[in-house]
């Protein structure tokens, strides 16, 4: 397949070929269905032709006919609208395909006409609406890579959505990911934009994947790697928002003087806090538990006494004053009414 690239006439759609990977959770879904069910569908015929080039057993074309068939049926039967890039995700797996046929030198649109010659009905069928277009090697490379990230990103999806999760697995995939992910992190530094896109997106997808809590609890509650070293990934049960939370604190934090030194500060306040602190247990302890605290209670119940026995003097004195000034006034009127 080393000599399958577009026409001119393809360059315009080929440069949307890495549009179909935003709806890769999809197109995974049917490829599921595709190996449980392809063999069973007798309306799948006409995939036993020998191909031009092709010296080897006609059993892995024919494998790949039927399972073309069974997918293109499945994806034709659904809301086409909702997929606008099937003709991309189509063109892709047949050239991925092929290409694992290693003594086959057939390129993908070569391999869907002649599949069309041999059967009109599918042909009347799916012609006008499914478009296959070669796909260059070095980009067929790069998308095999992107689609085994893709991939390994969805069993982990489905690990973390089932009620009794592989730890194990989730943490060899998510160790994967970060491998498969160095092999074209270079792809935006060689100026191909549409992988680069593909690329940037399925970083942002990861690191969300990474910091959820619910990922993080069902993977043996800890973090998962990032996909690059740079990156530290998120504490266990941190989210994103507690991530932005950090990198805030983070700037805000002075160098690492200022910071010793305000550790030491810091140390100065907390530690006669916890002295008080400890006073006050000890002597709760020994006021409830201890002859200390009846002997407390005996001298506050006495200077209680002392100070009613003030009091009670003081308004005994006052009283008496008070009858005093009364029984003087009396006299001192009686002597004035007496008076000539």
């Amino acid at each position: 397949m080393s000599g399958c690239t577009p026409d001119e006439k393809e360059k315009k759609v080929y440069m949307f070929f890495y549009d179909f990977f935003k709806d890769m959770d999809k197109y995974l879904k049917y490829e599921k269905d595709l190996e449980v069910n392809y063999e069973g569908d007798s309306s799948i015929i006409n995939c036993a032709f020998t191909l031009s080039g092709f010296y080897g057993d006609n059993v892995k074309p024919a494998t790949v006919c039927r399972k073309f068939k069974y997918l293109t049926k499945l994806i034709y039967t659904k809301r086409l609208e909702d997929l606008p890039n099937f003709n991309m995700y189509l063109s892709y797996w047949l050239n991925a395909e092929l290409a694992k046929i290693h003594d086959i030198n057939t390129c993908a649109k070569f391999f869907y006409r002649t599949l069309q010659v041999k059967d009109p009905k599918f042909r009347a069928e799916y012609s006008s609406t499914i478009k296959i277009h070669d796909i260059p090697e070095n980009d067929l490379i790069t998308m095999n890579v992107m689609y085994t990230l893709y991939k390994k990103y969805n069993e982990i999806n489905e690990i973390i959505n089932n009620n009794t999760p592989d730890v194990k697995k989730c943490i060899q995939l998510s160790s994967e990911c970060v491998q498969i992910y160095k092999e074209i992190e270079n792809v935006c530094s060689q100026g191909k934009t549409d992988a680069c896109i593909v690329l940037n997106d399925f970083e942002s997808k990861y690191k969300e994947l990474i910091s959820n809590p619910t990922t993080v609890s069902k993977c043996g509650n800890k973090p998962l790697p990032s996909l690059k070293g740079d990156e530290a990934a998120p504490p266990r049960g941190s989210t994103v928002l507690d991530g932005r939370i950090s990198q805030i604190i983070e700037i805000k934090q002075p160098s690492d003087g200022a910071s010793s030194g305000s550790s030491i500060d810091i140390q100065s306040m907390i530690i006669p806090v916890f002295a008080i602190l400890g006073t006050f247990i000890i002597t709760f302890m020994l006021y409830k538990f201890t002859s200390f605290g009846s002997w407390i209670e005996f001298r506050i119940k006495k200077k209680k006494n002392i100070l009613n026995n003030v009091d009670g003097e003081s308004n005994h004195s006052q009283d008496t004053s008070e009858y005093e000034h009364t029984i003087a006034d009396n006299i001192s009127y009686i002597i004035s009414y007496n008076s000539p």
